[in-house]
């Protein structure tokens, strides 16, 4: 299998004998930094095919390019391997790969394909549409009939359809409602961040507070270019600003940049994607936590809201995501200054509000309540910026999901439409698996208690409830 490196291209053996992706010392000091990790220390001895037991120099992540686009793994460094990467279990797993040995191939659950050139489609018409399909995608189509006329970019990339319970006319139903409310949804061609007023989020700092500035922490150079990268967007988006030699800042806070756990099916179109992907960017605001006096209010807890599912049966939900939810509320003008922080190219402040603060989560929590009064309990629930639809008729949902949107709208909210799905029977809402059969643990959560070995004597067996 045949991937790349930045511009290194490399030969992959896919080894279904191989539960880890392993990559030669050679191969790895070769890469450029930008897509590659530090390597971190691993002192366990893998097992070889054979039943060798030999030691790893360490892992690292790595950022590999195939046909499906820019995928993250985990490597383990071997000094002397038969292939310069090898693409385990973990791999395959992962991206979703289906191997077919009697044609000697490869297929993933997900694909990408992308228009030509700019289209109309009318309503309740359906044209070809010109396309770059890879050769080794095979392509089945359902038509889906609108009352609304589409207007296709090119370049423009076409939502993965998950199956569920609806029948065509009901999936006509639920495309013009999305339609119809496109514009509260974060895209290319909608690109601006949302902003409310409902709430505005204000820092009162205790009597006697001392001020203190924080050096920023050192970063390595490819850190140093994420960071970049990262400023860049949250200046364009209007999220922070300089600050100016005039004001008085009394506290300034250093940043971090946390690597994010890998989610499954992470493509990314360019490696400026992947990098912004790859890092969350966080302030570290304790001391000015311990300097404020703290905003009070109530956020739900999971058992109260899973406990309003016995009022009716969910036979249809709905689970929205707000895109960057806390950057789009604001913080009052006079408190901007305490939120300063310093980094190797300046010093900055934010205008909305971070997530860091001891506060943000109850004045998040206070707009959506704002937000959604009257439909909480009854029509939806909220916790932070995740929302749950549930309805017991489809004819209902639909109601429900304009009423949500419309709310959405007039407060000026966003919502990312890679994180929501619409109109399904079974959905994760805040690590639970919410169907009309009730509330349970999901699948992924409970799969290492199931595939846990048997024990093979009573030392083995009794460690369980020695570690509970």
């Amino acid at each position: 299998m045949n991937v790349c490196c930045d511009n290194v291209d490399i030969a992959a053996l896919i080894d279904t004998g191989s539960s880890i992706n392993i990559m030669s010392a050679a191969l790895y000091k070769s890469l450029p930094r930008h897509v590659k990790s530090d390597i971190s220390r691993f002192t366990e001895p893998i097992k070889l095919a054979n039943g060798q037991l030999i030691f790893v120099e360490g892992t690292s992540s790595v950022t590999i390019k195939t046909n499906q686009g820019l995928h993250e793994v985990k490597v383990y460094i071997l000094s002397t391997t038969s292939h310069p990467l090898i693409l385990g279990m973990e791999y395959l797993k992962s991206s979703n790969i289906t191997l077919k040995f009697s044609e000697f191939n490869t297929n993933s659950k997900y694909h990408y394909v992308k228009c030509n050139k700019r289209l109309s489609i009318q309503p309740n018409s359906e044209i070809f549409v010109r396309a770059n399909v890879p050769k080794y995608l095979s392509v089945g189509l359902q038509g889906i009939c609108t009352n609304n006329a589409f207007s296709l970019g090119k370049g423009l990339l076409l939502a993965k359809a998950i199956p569920g319970p609806l029948n065509p006319e009901q999936t006509t139903q639920l495309t013009d409602c999305l339609y119809e409310n496109k514009d509260i949804f974060l895209t290319k061609e909608n690109p601006d961040l949302g902003f409310s007023t409902y709430v505005q989020h204000t820092i009162n700092l205790k009597p006697d507070v001392k001020p203190k500035h924080q050096q920023p922490y050192r970063l390595p150079p490819h850190k140093r270019e994420v960071l970049r990268h990262h400023l860049d967007e949250l200046l364009k988006q209007g999220i922070i600003a300089p600050i100016s030699e005039e004001e008085n800042v009394p506290i300034t806070s250093p940043i971090v940049l946390v690597t994010k756990r890998k989610r499954q099916n992470d493509t990314f179109q360019n490696e400026k994607d992947a990098a912004l992907s790859q890092y969350r960017f966080c302030c570290d605001f304790r001391y000015l936590n311990s300097c404020t006096e703290q905003f009070k209010y109530f956020i739900p807890n999971l058992q109260e809201l899973t406990e309003s599912f016995s009022q009716f049966v969910p036979n249809y939900i709905s689970s929205i995501d707000l895109s960057s939810g806390f950057f789009q509320l604001g913080i009052d003008p006079d408190s901007t200054r305490y939120t300063a922080f310093n980094t190797c190219f300046g010093t900055y402040k934010f205008l909305r509000l971070p997530m860091g603060l001891s506060s943000s989560p109850a004045s998040f929590q206070l707009l959506m309540d704002k937000v959604l009064h009257g439909l909480k309990f009854k029509s939806c629930l909220c916790y932070l910026d995740d929302v749950l639809i549930c309805s017991e008729t489809f004819e209902q949902h639909i109601t429900d999901l304009q009423e949500v949107f419309h709310r959405f709208r007039s407060a000026g909210l966003k919502l990312g439409p890679k994180k929501c799905s619409f109109a399904q029977s079974s959905c994760i809402f805040l690590g639970h698996s919410i169907s009309k059969e009730g509330v349970s643990p999901p699948p992924d959560r409970v799969q290492a208690i199931q595939e846990y070995p048997p024990p093979k004597n009573v030392k083995r067996a009794t460690t369980p409830y020695r570690n509970a």
